[in-house]
């Protein structure tokens, strides 16, 4: 499937497909939703979350992406202006309602905000390919996350597999060419131009080394 025929998933959900709709919000909401909770507002996370993907996808927010807008940057864009909104809205009611804005809430976003908008979304992307690789292929899920995330010797994995260290060898190197390709078909979902496509596996490829 080409990276333009996955990333009409976008183009789907912008038209009102309630299938797209659905399987937009399980790929997007961790990444919102975990963000938001870092942002200190408790129990509203669950509410500033849901409003994102109304602004999304009730209120046409997704038309500007289909027009070719970075659709990470442009979903981090919403969701802080939601979480800004929360945050006005909360102050007004402390104050009385009074609606007077904090002077900090109108500043543009720090670069610490923004790496952390942009480290839950790679980490949900990691995350998802990685769900992907222990359905299809669990034998390299197990080599993967053995040998590369815990850091546990070969000879220990093949013990427990009932394999040779070969086979783990094998396992490892199959995985990491599986879940790389299954990331990129992720990033493929929402990134179309060619690009930005090759900056996001970039980024992705950075974040996997220092994992």
């Amino acid at each position: 499937m080409s990276r333009s025929t996955r990333w009409s998933l976008i183009t789907a959900v912008a038209l009102g497909d309630d299938r797209a709709q659905s399987a937009f919000v399980s790929a997007y909401r961790p990444t919102v939703l975990r963000y938001v909770e870092r942002q200190g507002v408790g129990a509203a996370a669950e509410d500033v979350t849901q409003d994102v993907f109304v602004r999304l996808m009730v209120k046409g927010g997704l038309e500007r992406v289909v027009r070719g807008t970075s659709f990470r940057a442009y979903l981090f864009t919403v969701t802080r202006n939601a979480l800004l909104d929360h945050l006005r809205r909360a102050g007004a009611e402390r104050r009385g309602g009074n609606a007077e804005i904090v002077p900090l809430l109108e500043q543009e976003p720090s670069v610490d905000e923004r790496e952390s908008f942009d480290r839950e979304w790679l980490l949900n992307l990691l995350e998802v390919s990685l769900a992907r690789l222990e359905r299809e292929h669990p034998s390299y899920y197990v080599a993967v996350k053995g040998f590369v995330w815990d850091e546990r010797p070969q000879a220990e994995l093949a013990a427990e597999a009932g394999c040779s260290v070969q086979d783990v060898r094998n396992h490892v190197h199959r995985g990491r060419k599986k879940l790389a390709a299954y990331i990129k078909e992720e990033i493929a979902r929402y990134e179309r131009d060619p690009g930005r496509f090759a900056t996001e596996v970039e980024a992705v490829s950075r974040l996997l080394q220092g994992a």
